[in-house]
């Protein structure tokens, strides 16, 4: 059910994107169906006595479908030429419907590659702004989202994460506008992850700012997102609480934590990069809780894991 709608909103895009040019083609066909119907049936019906209109009909209409006779084949000079005019305008027809839809499909990808195609997309993680660190956020997440789609949100002119494959979009503009976000599906998303943005010659105070009015935003466009957000000071960390933030981190932080512990207990960087790293040794996961486990201690948890 959820491809099909994501199909149907698809649809829905190009016919109103091409409604103009679907409408003319449309009157275009059924004016010459039409008349051709008529002069069909006026010029062979005395010929060809006992035919109901409705085959004319279907004749005309297969005749300039399939680009030759069908059904009722003329038997008069000017039956002829006139199935030869329908035939010539069914090739005409189909020939510019082709190079319609082609037309579309080309320019649905030029858009796609420069970030500004519309998505329509169910349960997605958005990866909003760009930094040093990003790189890394999105190769996780593709090696642990679940098949889950990432939608990377970056003032950037090109998708700037150089591995982008099937289920990595890109959409090119600035994530605190709500248009933006919107054509990311951002009231649709799973997860929005908001990094400290200081591109663009911003400052560290901006970036700060900037991750407070995405986080912002996004909640407001989807009160059911689960946001996590980086900043760069922790002094900000009250306001985005203010906006109910689900998580919050502060960049640098950890990796003071992580670089005195290893001082103090060597080769703890390695078990925590380990860790925290998808697709090698051992890693953290969240998962329910059995029931056979649910209320009791610590040890028959245990028990339980072993067995």
């Amino acid at each position: 059910m959820q491809r099909l709608a994501i199909v149907f909103l698809l649809l829905r895009d190009v016919v109103a994107r091409y409604r103009r040019l679907i409408f003319r083609l449309a009157a275009a066909f059924l004016s010459a169906l039409v008349v051709g119907t008529v002069l069909f049936y006026l010029i062979e019906g005395p010929r060809q006595e006992g035919t109901g209109f409705v085959a004319w009909f279907w004749s005309a209409f297969f005749t300039m479908i399939s680009g030759d006779f069908v059904e009722i084949k003329p038997v008069s000079a000017g039956g002829r030429i006139l199935v030869t005019v329908l035939i010539f305008f069914g090739i005409g027809f189909v020939s510019i419907v082709t190079a319609s839809i082609a037309s579309a499909l080309v320019v649905e990808k030029l858009e796609a590659g420069r970030g500004m195609k519309r998505l329509h997309l169910r349960d997605h993680i958005l990866v909003c702004g760009w930094n040093s660190g990003a790189a890394t956020v999105v190769g996780e997440l593709v090696a642990g989202a679940n098949g889950r789609d990432v939608v990377i949100i970056a003032d950037c002119e090109e998708n700037p994460f150089p591995a982008a494959g099937r289920r990595i979009h890109f959409i090119r503009g600035d994530c605190t506008d709500e248009e933006v976000l919107k054509r990311a599906d951002a009231p649709h998303a799973h997860t929005a992850i908001v990094l400290a943005d200081a591109t663009g010659g911003r400052s560290y105070d901006d970036a700060d700012a900037r991750t407070i009015l995405t986080v912002l935003t996004v909640e407001i466009l989807n009160r059911d997102v689960y946001t996590c957000a980086e900043l760069v000071h922790r002094k900000n960390r009250v306001h985005l609480e203010r906006v109910h933030v689900d998580e919050v981190v502060v960049s640098g932080e950890y990796g003071g934590k992580i670089l005195a512990h290893s001082a103090l207990y060597h080769g703890m960087s390695q078990v925590l990069s380990a860790l925290l790293t998808t697709g090698g040794g051992s890693e953290f996961y969240r998962v329910p809780v059995p029931a056979e486990v649910a209320g009791k201690d610590f040890e028959a948890a245990l028990a339980h894991f072993r067995a």
